[in-house]
C-alpha cells in the first residue's frame, strides 16, 4: 500500500465521520497535528498535516460530506492510517480502504492491523 488510499463507504449507511469528530481523532491520535479548514478544496472540508520529527510529511483529508478519508502517505504512513482508521471503527461502520485508482479493496473491520488489511485487499467485486 503507499500513493493515496481512501477509507469509504461502499454500501449505504456505511461509513460517516463527521468534521469535529475527525479533528478530535486526529488531535488524540498525533497531538502536534495541524488541522486546517479547507474552504476551496472541492471535496475536503478539513486536512490534517502531520510533520514527524525527522520524517515524511503527510497529509490525511477529511470530505465535506464525512463520507470519505484519504492519505497520501507512504507505505508505513499509510500503515498507520489504517491502524487509526480501525482503532476507532464501529462494527456498523461498513468502511473500506482502497487504493484510488480503484484496483485494490478490503472491508476495514474493527481492530484490523495494517498488516492484515494489506494481506485481505484484492481487486473490487465490480472488476
Amino acid at each position: 500500500m503507499s500513493a493515496r488510499m481512501l477509507v469509504l463507504g461502499l454500501e449505504p449507511g456505511g461509513f460517516h465521520l463527521s468534521g469535529n469528530d475527525f479533528r478530535r481523532r486526529v488531535r488524540e491520535r498525533w497531538p502536534d497535528a495541524d488541522v486546517q479548514h479547507q474552504p476551496q478544496h472541492d471535496t475536503a472540508d478539513l486536512t490534517a498535516h502531520l510533520a514527524p520529527p525527522g520524517g515524511r510529511s503527510w497529509s490525511i483529508d477529511h470530505a465535506r460530506d464525512g463520507e470519505l478519508l484519504s492519505t497520501d502517505g507512504d507505505r508505513r504512513q499509510v500503515d498507520e492510517f489504517v491502524a487509526w482508521v480501525c482503532s476507532w471503527l464501529t462494527p456498523d461502520q461498513a468502511a473500506f480502504l482502497m487504493d484510488d485508482g480503484a484496483h485494490a479493496v478490503v472491508r476495514l473491520r474493527p481492530g484490523m492491523t495494517a498488516t492484515e488489511a494489506r494481506a485481505e485487499m484484492g481487486p473490487p467485486p465490480w472488476a
